[in-house]
C-alpha cells in the first residue's frame, strides 16, 4: 500500500514538474509620430530618418485631421495633415515643396512616446 501510494504521489508530482510554462506579456508600444500641418502637403516630399523623398500622395493624408486639435483651431479642419512614424531620438525632417525647394528643415529630438505638430 505504502508502495503505492509513493508511486502515485511520485507520477503526480513529475507531471506537474514536465508542465508547460507560459509567458504572457502585455503592454503599451510607445511609437514616435510627427504631425505636419499645412495648407497644401500632397506633392511634397518628405526625408526623415529611413524615409527618403517620399512623394506625399492623397492617400497618406489623415482623413481626420488631429481630431481635438482641430476644434481649436479650425483652420485645421481646412488643411493637409500627414503623419509622420518617427525613430527615437534625434532627426532631421526635411519637406520640399513639388519644384524641390526645401520648405522646412530642421533637426527634431523625440522621446520615447512623443508626439509633436508643426504648422508649415
Amino acid at each position: 500500500m505504502y508502495k503505492s501510494l509513493l508511486l502515485i504521489m511520485s507520477a503526480l508530482l513529475l507531471s506537474a514538474c514536465g508542465s508547460p510554462v507560459v509567458n504572457n506579456q502585455t503592454g503599451v508600444v510607445e511609437t514616435q509620430s510627427i504631425y505636419v500641418v499645412a495648407d497644401k502637403l500632397v506633392g511634397y516630399s518628405v526625408s526623415l530618418g529611413a524615409l527618403d523623398n517620399h512623394t506625399i500622395k492623397r492617400s497618406d493624408l489623415m482623413s481626420n485631421s488631429l481630431k481635438v486639435a482641430t476644434s481649436a483651431n479650425s483652420e485645421f479642419q481646412k488643411s493637409d495633415v500627414i503623419e509622420i512614424k518617427a525613430p527615437k531620438g534625434e532627426s532631421i525632417l526635411e519637406l520640399k515643396n513639388s519644384a524641390g525647394e526645401v520648405v522646412y528643415r530642421k533637426t527634431i529630438y523625440l522621446s520615447a512616446g512623443q508626439k509633436t505638430t508643426i504648422n508649415l
